[in-house]
């Protein structure tokens, strides 16, 4: 018997999968149109191998393949499985600390199968919506996943999750995506092909619930005029989504309760969601959901759209649940006014350049001098001296359409990004500011630059200046990185990195000041170990990286830095002895790990840093 913790709706349209054998590949077939797999395919595929990680984008349909396919099995008792089981991560309660093991076992619990394992029927196992539980737990989880497969020949472990570039913890691990909804379905659904809007038409979510009398209705438009049904009076609505975003703040998930619902829109107001089936009851204690994460993306989103004063990092932090999904950021760039499209464009970009790339890949809003900059940009990034920052601009231009980002993928060299960034736009007088900025080698003008109000072209300021920065400017560069407006002190600090030494002593200051603006230690962190690494001295890298070490265990208690020292210590092009001099770092942690899974976690990082040396 399949367990399903919640319904799901279920369109008359099907859903197609395809197998990769990397994320690479499944970016690519993600645009390229695949070989299908069908369900059978998948559960052989689950089954043989023992576990698969199906990642498509949100509404793309995962959760309602998953339960397809264990209906399949119900209905058929088919050769391969003969049941199958489905815990919705985002609602069942799993240990935040304890070892594999214990993770392992718990999930057994939760589903149903701890007993009697050895005379279990052949199951599938489906882990849904990895995306949704709490984010320092998704590597855990698939560690524990593979723990089950591994351990149990009787079961074949199904997780979903979003696009997102995952260690996988062997090599028996298939990856699947979902295509897009094809043209067929979309006549099939709305009685003709539309001309404007059709990319939104390709998500199986949207297409389930757009108008076939006007098919061009945009998602935030789906779901308002959706809402405007249940809760017809705008002030409820409004108070909705304030009880959504203050969810994200607090909660960090896509939970709420229902008593915050209640107190907000009244009980006959609750009530009426509730038999809509937008808001859902609450099946884990106290705290209810909304019908999919979309939903409350949304609302989140409605509450920002119409203050531009409230567009600042902790905002963008919460609406994104700590940079873990940006979709909620595309749905309001679709409620903001449009004469403030690029303003959000900027700020997000000022934030985040991997949400702001994001939403270039979700929507054509953007002035063609702000996606333009911003492609130039991310081809830079590409070479960057930190691996998991080359790798994540990659990934960002392969998802954005258009041909621009294909060329800034195909550069051999920054200096093939800026070749092609100087002959774009020709005659838009905004994009040639920029790039006069962007290309150009005058160190002391760029620095002048660098308090730019404008978040574009300061951080664009930033990343000219680690190109041409020289030693006599450090003084200056390290002045403003103690200024009062933390975002320059940020993209100070940002430019210290491509020192060779000499400010080590600085950025140690700023990195250990437990007062200093979260955002300017995350900089100074990634810069200190970006110059442990480019200084000529063995020596003073070894005592760099000692002294890193010496705080390792203070600083990883920020979740924040702690991701960006796992992140920082892995470089592409390594120097010689990197391994060897970072040892100290990994081993503190290593050492004083409380539980099982921080110590596989450092041990994963270590062995990272080993493999790029080698």
């Amino acid at each position: 018997m399949s367990t399903s913790a919640t319904a799901t709706l279920a369109p008359s349209f099907g859903y197609r999968a395809f197998s990769a054998i990397s994320f690479d590949e499944l970016l690519d077939q993600h645009v390229e149109h695949p070989a299908e797999l069908s369900l059978h395919d998948c559960l052989d595929l689950v089954m043989r191998d023992g576990r698969l990680l199906l990642q498509a984008s949100a509404g793309a349909g995962k959760s309602t393949l998953a339960r397809r396919l264990l209906d399949t099995v119900d209905r058929e008792g088919i050769r391969t499985a003969s049941r199958g089981v489905l815990l919705d991560l985002r609602i069942v309660d799993v240990p935040q600390s304890g070892s594999t093991d214990e993770l392992a076992e718990h999930l057994l619990t939760l589903a149903g199968l701890a007993d009697s394992r050895i005379s279990q029927p052949k199951t599938v196992l489906v882990l849904d919506g990895l995306n949704e539980a709490n984010r320092t737990l998704a590597q855990p989880l698939l560690e524990a996943a593979e723990l089950l497969a591994s351990g149990n020949p009787w079961l074949g472990v199904l997780v979903t999750d979003r696009l997102s570039r995952r260690e996988l913890p062997s090599r028996r691990w298939k990856i699947a995506g979902l295509t897009s909804t094809t043209n067929d379905d979309i006549i099939a659904a709305v009685g003709t092909l539309p001309t404007v809007g059709l990319a939104l038409l390709r998500s199986p979510f949207f297409l389930d619930r757009v108008n076939p009398e006007d098919p061009e209705t945009g998602r935030s438009a789906l779901f308002s005029e959706e809402l405007a049904t249940v809760l017809p009076e705008q002030g409820k609505a409004d108070a909705l989504a304030e009880v959504a975003l203050a969810a994200y703040e607090t909660l960090r998930q896509p939970l709420l309760t229902l008593d915050s619902v209640r107190a907000a829109i009244g009980d006959v107001s609750t009530e009426d969601l509730l038999a809509s089936g937008i808001l859902l009851e609450p099946i884990n204690g106290e705290r209810g959901r909304f019908q999919h994460q979309l939903w409350h993306d949304y609302l989140a989103a409605r509450a920002l759209a119409d203050e531009p004063s409230k567009w600042t990092a902790p905002a963008f932090n919460a609406l994104t649940l700590r940079s873990s999904s940006a979709d909620a950021l595309v749905l309001l760039l679709e409620q903001c006014p449009s004469e403030l499209v690029d303003d959000l464009l900027r700020r997000v970009y000022d934030w985040n350049l991997y949400a702001a790339a994001h939403l270039l890949a979700n929507s054509d809003e953007a002035a063609p001098a702000t996606s333009g900059a911003m492609l130039a940009l991310l081809g830079e990034r590409r070479f960057d001296a930190v691996l998991p920052t080359s790798v994540q601009a990659a990934d960002a231009l392969r998802l954005i359409p258009g041909e621009l980002s294909g060329l800034y993928l195909q550069a051999k060299s920054p200096e093939d990004v800026r070749a092609t960034a100087i002959t774009q736009l020709p005659n838009d007088a905004a994009y040639q500011a920029w790039v006069r900025l962007f290309a150009s080698d005058d160190a002391l003008w760029v620095l002048s630059r660098l308090e730019d109000a404008d978040p574009l072209d300061g951080w664009t300021a930033a990343n000219v200046l680690r190109r041409c920065v020289t030693p006599d400017l450090a003084d200056d560069v390290v002045a403003l990185a103690g200024s009062a407006d933390t975002v320059i002190g940020w993209r100070a600090v940002h430019v210290l990195g491509a020192l060779r030494g000499g400010t080590l002593e600085a950025l140690f200051g700023i990195l250990t000041d437990a007062a200093a603006n979260e955002h300017v230690r995350f900089g100074a962190l990634r810069s200190y170990i970006e110059q442990s690494s480019r200084t000529p001295d063995p020596a003073v890298r070894i005592q760099a990286l000692q002294r890193l070490a010496a705080v390792a265990l203070e600083l990883v208690v920020d979740v924040r830095l702690g991701r960006e020292l796992e992140r920082a210590l892995v470089l592409v092009d390594p120097p010689a002895g990197w391994a060897d001099a970072v040892t100290p770092v990994i081993e503190t942690l290593l050492l004083a790990s409380p539980d099982e899974v921080e110590h596989q976690r450092w041990e994963t990082v270590g062995r990272r840093v080993v493999g790029r040396q080698s």
